[in-house]
């Protein structure tokens, strides 16, 4: 899919990433975050690579990319169903070599937190929402600061909701740090629903639905 699109002060376009371009990926990622607020930055370069080669590559995820000319400004990705076990699955090996490469990392609590401790741990509801068929997850979306509040974040969700919407999901969910209040505000302003049972110690988890019967089938309140 390619779509052209155009805000008062940009004009870009969102496609779907090529395998070629996942250096470029890295590039933008690494830029974006810091180790201590990022578990595949904490995990080094090759992790890095590792998670975008299969996001890019596998049958079960999807990226987009927005591009301004030929610069990436902005990425999106999306996996149809949780992603934390398939992902691991898919890096292990480079996570063994990240960790043998870092050693002081295998006492990082939040490393653990995050491939332990699944989403929802804390309600029974959680865990329904967690595993339910048809409920994809967005573990990552980014924008190049230099184009951040010139409708890139939008149009990427935006342009993620209308793939998954065609590769059969019914809803999206999101894990935002508690922290970042900017993209906080940022998926509540889209309409995202913060959904509490999803919640870990890091992370709050928002939820659009793709298919409106979806939140009373899981009796969830919107």
């Amino acid at each position: 899919m390619s779509q052209s699109l155009q805000s008062e002060t940009l004009k870009f376009e969102i496609r779907l990433a090529q395998p070629s371009e996942v250096d470029r990926l890295i590039g933008l990622h690494m830029a974006a975050f810091k180790p201590e607020n990022n578990i595949p930055v904490l995990l080094g370069r090759r992790y890095v690579r590792a998670t975008y080669c299969w996001l890019v590559t596998s049958k079960q995820s999807y990226a987009l990319i927005a591009a301004d000319q030929d610069k990436i400004i902005g990425l999106v990705a999306v996996v149809d169903s949780s992603f934390t076990k398939p992902m691991f699955k898919a890096c292990f090996r480079q996570l063994l070599w990240s960790l043998a490469l870092r050693p002081s990392i295998l006492f990082k609590k939040r490393l653990w937190q995050r491939f332990v401790q699944g989403e929802g741990n804390a309600t029974h509801l959680g865990r329904k929402i967690a595993n339910y068929p048809g409920i994809a997850q967005l573990p990552i979306v980014v924008v190049d600061i230099e184009f951040r509040g010139r409708g890139v974040f939008p149009a990427l969700i935006e342009a993620a909701k209308g793939v998954s919407r065609s590769r059969g999901s019914r809803a999206i969910r999101a894990g935002v740090y508690k922290a970042n209040r900017q993209s906080r505000r940022a998926f509540e302003k889209m309409g995202w629903i913060e959904t509490p049972e999803l919640e870990t110690d890091d992370l709050v988890f928002y939820v659009a639905y793709l298919d409106p019967n979806l939140a009373k089938e899981l009796g969830v309140r919107t």
